[in-house]
């Protein structure tokens, strides 16, 4: 990854986006952001997956991503596309 301005920019986009849905649902949860993410990550909890999902779907229609992983190099929350055939 390289360091220039676009790819941080990029990283930021999509954080802001991931932490977007996490509110969304923290809301429609009555729970706190850090316990939905933990729920999602930690515990890979299939009903908070399944509805982290369907919250990006309803935000982003259409969005190509498929995963999350975190940038190892700024700590960042990536949302992911799967690699072409």
């Amino acid at each position: 990854m390289r360091r220039g301005g676009s790819t941080v920019q990029f990283h930021k986009d999509q954080q802001e986006l991931f932490f977007q849905v996490l509110s969304q649902m923290a809301r429609k949860n009555n729970k706190s952001v850090d316990r939905i993410q933990r729920l999602l990550l930690v515990k890979r909890n299939n009903a908070f997956v399944r509805q982290f999902w369907q919250t990006l779907e309803g935000l982003f229609p259409g969005h190509p991503y498929t995963s999350i992983t975190r940038c190892q190099e700024c700590g960042t929350f990536e949302l992911c596309e799967p690699f072409p055939d």
